[in-house]
């Protein structure tokens, strides 16, 4: 979860936030708001780990459009 937030923080903010980034920056977010019960962790985790994947699946020369 500190690498969605590094990349909704530093690198999605720096490419002025792609669609491509969109879900981890939105995990990332979501991570961070006011909330009455603390999210589940590993659920939010593997919710991360899978925004990766799909984005590492994508086309490469879409990653290289960033």
């Amino acid at each position: 979860m500190h690498g969605a937030k590094l990349i909704y923080e530093e690198a999605a903010a720096e490419l002025d936030y792609p669609d491509v980034l969109q879900p981890i920056v939105d995990l990332a977010r979501a991570l961070d708001l006011p909330n009455d019960r603390p999210p589940d962790r590993q659920h939010m985790r593997d919710r991360v780990t899978s925004a990766a994947r799909d984005f590492l699946a994508t086309e490469p020369h879409q990653n290289h459009s960033l």
